[in-house]
């Protein structure tokens, strides 16, 4: 059990709903705590963990946490890509990216008939 209290950033349920807006899988990993991402998003194959930040607070300290930092890293040093998201806005580019890069394509016959 953790010795701090489960306090999610104010915008982490409207960052949640706006993923499954744009079709994504979602889970939240709020209270895991220990420095792990606060979500674990999913679409067309691509796996996404994204740590929430209050834009308020966040500006003041941009730094994340020493834990933060260690997790995100060891994720990173796997390929696993970590974001830092403080709006909706952020989201768009990474759908987008997400819609280009990883959408699905049409199946190929690779052997003659």
């Amino acid at each position: 059990m953790s010795k701090y209290a489960f306090h999610p950033d104010e915008n982490h349920d409207l960052i949640e709903q706006a993923l499954r807006d744009l079709q994504w899988g979602v889970k939240s990993l709020a209270r895991v705590g220990g420095g792990w991402p606060d979500i674990l998003a999913v679409k067309a194959g691509r796996i996404v963990l994204i740590e929430v930040k209050n834009p308020k607070r966040y500006g003041k300290q941009k730094k994340a946490t020493a834990a933060q930092q260690e997790v995100h890293s060891w994720f990173r040093r796997y390929g696993v890509q970590v974001l830092t998201v403080t709006t909706v806005a952020d989201l768009q580019q990474l759908d987008r990216d997400a819609r280009t890069v990883h959408e699905p394509c049409e199946r190929r016959s690779y052997y003659p008939e």
